[in-house]
């Protein structure tokens, strides 16, 4: 019995590992085939050193600019520094520092392309493998545990888009866990040693980002709980690290306080109203997304119906009752100290972000970014759930194959998923509806030979635009919409006009109602995009040459 049940968990092991390689191989492919979203735009914008208002004084000014020189400001140049990397981040954005300025170093050390600027994230992705076997060890003194939770997280299809991202979630993640990690040893070992180094982890946190104070919370309502209320030596050693860590965040609160403004008109999109059903359900939607998404890969996978498969209809609610079920046997089984700590990281995350949709609105529940811990909470319950029926708890042969079972076909359905979405133009995490419509315009507009696109569009989609466009195409952005002063024949031989602000191309044809002819014809118009094709006829083309002469 004992030698069957070393033989299945051997088994299971190699399994796991090659999960875990297959997992890590695939995070660094595809990296230059999505569509660079409006958020890593900004990402890439901050590591070049500019502000949004920098920017839109140089090039939204009307004069015509290349794609080349669009380009300068989306990777570090010799114009700007690291320094200038902050100060953009402390006037223009609501991100602390480090995740930008480590990033700034990769880039400027292994080349501009967005490649590069996305390899950073997997690299720091793998960093995430050791802490969270080590945090489950640490937590179970299990080493199956650890293993499950490595397989899991390896093909969670919303880690993996995460890891793809040039944004810092990754990198908090790194945080999430180490603090975590080193707030458990820290407790074990009682060492002044260990509290320094998980007083340095809230620091780097909490320069990552602010939502870490989030974890900081967690940390000390499990604390409060874990000491059963008694201001013991413990909790004392947290309380200081913890005033340790805000007094060297205190320069970058101060940052935020003094452009407040900024920090709010850039987070104004989080109370965006939604009904209770749509809230929940993109809930559900998020925390399945853990371990499976078959259904946004087969909107870019028609030959892979997999949403369509008979089992996978059962996979949401056998997800949401193993979920639950965990959490059952995490508080019957596992140690208080243990089960206390994954759920006040699960529930602190999650109530505190959801409790204010339900008051007064929005949707701050529902931005899978900032859910990280609790995803992680989740895995790393299920992973204990997992190898504690597998190896554990007493039970007959054929019940521990069932859970293996259950294991290969969480591993399966995450691994699916993850190949599926790894080829698809873009991410679950970020309105996916734009993607297909960014790159049939783009590549409408590189069919032509020498094209000039009239574009009237925000900062980023200038920039989302300009990295799916190839080197030839040139744009003028937010011009005075005046086509003699930019119609030249011989430099150009196809005009576009490209939108996002409703009504622009009414205001063009006005505008230049004095020419004779002007032909517009709409080629695309989904998703609050627009590009229409400027005919030059010949009576136009008239009319040009007695102005040129």
């Amino acid at each position: 019995m004992k030698q069957h049940q070393y033989s299945s968990i051997n088994w299971l092991k190699i399994l796991l590992t090659l999960i875990i390689v297959i997992g890590i191989f695939i995070r660094f492919i595809n990296l230059d085939t999505k569509v660079y979203w409006t958020d890593e735009v900004a990402t890439s914008l901050r590591i070049a050193g500019y502000t949004n208002k920098e920017a839109v004084e140089q090039i939204f000014n009307g004069s015509l600019i290349t794609v080349a020189e669009l380009q300068k400001y989306q990777y570090p140049n010799a114009e700007k520094t690291f320094l200038d990397t902050i100060k953009s981040l402390a006037s223009s954005d609501v991100h602390p520092p480090l995740y930008f300025l480590t990033l700034r170093a990769w880039v400027q050390s292994f080349g501009d392309s967005i490649t590069v600027t996305r390899s950073w994230s997997v690299v720091v992705s793998l960093l995430i493998l050791p802490l969270l076997y080590w945090i489950c060890v640490e937590l179970f003194n299990s080493s199956l545990t650890g293993w499950i939770a490595l397989g899991l997280y390896s093909i969670s299809p919303i880690q993996f888009s995460f890891a793809q991202q040039a944004r810092y979630y990754t990198f908090w993640a790194v945080f999430i866990l180490a603090s975590g990690l080193a707030l458990l040893r820290a407790i074990r070992t009682e060492r002044k040693w260990d509290w320094i180094i998980y007083s340095f982890t809230l620091i780097l946190g909490l320069y990552t980002q602010i939502f870490h104070g989030l974890i900081i919370l967690q940390n000390g309502i499990f604390m409060i709980i874990n000491e059963k209320f008694s201001l013991n030596k413990s909790l004392i050693y947290y309380l200081l690290s913890v005033v340790f860590s805000m007094i060297f965040f205190l320069p970058w609160a101060i940052a935020m306080l003094i452009h407040k403004d900024e920090f709010v008109s850039q987070s104004s999109w989080i109370a965006n109203r939604v009904n209770l059903q749509e809230w929940l359900s993109i809930f559900i939607y998020n925390v399945v997304s853990t371990f499976v998404n078959f259904w946004y890969s087969a909107r870019y996978s028609p030959n892979i119906l997999l949403s369509n498969l008979p089992w996978a209809r059962f996979l949401i609610p056998s997800i949401i009752l193993l979920i639950i079920y965990s959490f059952y046997i995490l508080i019957r089984y596992a140690p208080r100290q243990s089960s206390t700590f994954l759920l006040s990281l699960i529930a602190v995350n999650v109530l505190f972000l959801s409790i204010p949709d339900f008051l007064s609105g929005g949707i701050r529940g529902l931005i899978e970014r900032y859910l990280i811990p609790a995803y992680f909470g989740v895995e790393i319950a299920v992973a204990y759930t997992l190898a504690n029926h597998i190896s554990i708890f007493p039970a007959k042969i054929w019940q521990k194959k069932l859970w293996q079972v259950i294991l290969v076909i969480l591993l399966t359905a995450g691994l699916i998923s993850c190949l599926a979405v790894s080829p698809a133009p873009g991410y679950f995490t970020y309105w996916p509806s734009k993607y297909p419509t960014s790159i049939s315009i783009s590549q409408e507009i590189n069919r032509a030979d020498k094209p000039l696109v009239l574009s009237y569009v925000n900062l980023t989609n200038a920039f989302t635009l300009g990295h799916l466009l190839t080197p030839k195409v040139t744009l003028q952005l937010n011009g005075d919409g005046k086509l003699d002063k930019v119609l030249d024949t011989k430099r150009f031989n196809s005009f576009f006009l490209y939108e996002t602000v409703p009504g622009k191309a009414d205001e063009f044809k006005k505008i230049n109602e004095n020419l004779p002819a002007l032909e517009m014809n709409l080629l695309i118009d989904r998703n609050q995009q627009r590009l229409w094709k400027i005919d030059i006829t010949p009576p136009m083309q008239k009319e040009f040459n007695k102005m040129g002469s």
